[in-house]
């Protein structure tokens, strides 16, 4: 028994120690201008409409700024998003910055 949990303790040390090994970043974060957000719920709106695109991780709506963040997988074009973004709602969307890791 004492030599099992030597080995479990051994093992879970060797875990720790060993370094951390992540994936690359296959992501691209991309900020749109969007024209006629009035209220929180129409960052909502937005909000889902694109998580609905299949490949997008992360949504973040800056409803002061007018300005929506999205964080997808390389494969995602630019023109999805924006569509994705105008059919929330009477909205106008535009790239600000471009695709970066």
């Amino acid at each position: 028994m004492t030599r099992r949990l030597a080995s479990i303790a051994l093992a879970l040390a060797v875990l720790w120690a060993a370094p951390a090994f992540s994936e690359p970043d296959t992501t691209q974060t991309q900020v749109f201008a969007v024209e006629g957000m009035t209220c929180a719920m129409c960052g909502k709106a937005i909000s889902k409409s694109l998580r609905g695109v299949e490949g997008v991780r992360e949504v973040r709506v800056d409803e002061d700024a007018d300005r929506v963040t999205v964080v997808a997988s390389p494969e995602i074009d630019t023109a999805s998003l924006l569509a994705a973004i105008e059919s929330a709602g009477n909205y106008t969307a535009s790239l600000v910055e471009p695709a970066g890791g």
